[in-house]
């Protein structure tokens, strides 16, 4: 059985639907559903619960560290599992803007990391020091669905962009990003960036998926741009333009009144 922590949000949900639809036995672990499950043995856990918001890091370091790695501590202690996927992030590195600065084997200072990327960094080695076997995932920009902020899910939602249109990112819908890391399972004690092969500027996403930006209250510029040679060599990663254009795709396949 396959246990996916954090299976009612926005990306353990894809996890959870990905895994079922393939025909395999899945156990959502929720807020609600925790402790119905602890001790409960499973061949992968898939941790998908710690906290995704950056501002917390800078608002309340304590709360960011409880929610990104005491969290993942726990979950690892709590579940027994044969391989531990755990969902990192890109900002674990400095240079996020520059691919020969941020492959998976690139040195990290850590006293410069932002708070949010330091705490992503030390649920990693907690995975890796306490966790049976376990493979490390850091994920690029997403959309999807149940997704509740960022600027690919403020665009799709009609509200307002709180950096430059001209950002560019690297946007992958949650369905990919779930196949692309259950296909990398097999490959215990590796790190792989998971994220679009070539990035998009929030203009073009909005171009593409149809929905105009209507107000922007920030002009920040950012750009990022990670190397993913590693996982590439194994799986595919689409680009972002190609993610956006199969999104609307299949949006305009989805019945009136169940799209989103």
């Amino acid at each position: 059985m396959i246990g996916v922590l954090g299976a009612s949000g926005f990306v353990g949900s894809a996890f959870a639907e990905h895994l079922s639809g393939i025909g395999l036995p899945v156990a959502r672990i929720t807020r609600e559903t925790y402790d119905s499950f602890v001790g409960t043995r499973f061949d992968h856990l898939v941790i998908a619960a710690a906290n995704s918001s950056k501002r917390l890091g800078e608002t309340d370091p304590l709360a960011d560290f409880d929610r990104s790695v005491r969290l993942v501590m726990k979950a690892v202690v709590d579940f027994p599992a044969g391989c531990v996927l755990h969902l990192s992030s890109i900002d674990v590195y400095n240079d996020t803007s520059d691919p020969a600065r941020n492959a998976e084997d690139a040195p990290v200072e850590l006293r410069t990391l932002s708070v949010y990327g330091f705490h992503k960094r030390l649920a990693e080695v907690v995975v890796l020091r306490h966790a049976r076997r376990a493979v490390i995932f850091r994920l690029g920009g997403m959309f999807g669905a149940n997704s509740r902020k960022g600027p690919a899910h403020d665009i799709l939602n009609g509200l307002p962009l709180w950096v430059s249109p001209e950002s560019r990112f690297l946007l992958l819908d949650t369905a990919t990003i779930a196949r692309a890391v259950w296909d990398l399972k097999g490959y215990a004690g590796e790190t792989f960036n998971v994220a679009a092969s070539d990035g998009i500027t929030l203009s073009g996403f909005s171009e593409i998926v149809g929905r105009p930006i209507r107000q922007v209250n920030a002009h920040e510029l950012l750009d990022y741009r990670v190397n993913v040679e590693k996982a590439s060599r194994l799986v595919r990663l689409p680009t972002s333009r190609e993610a956006a254009t199969a999104w609307r795709t299949s949006m305009m396949k989805t019945p009136p009144g169940k799209g989103g």
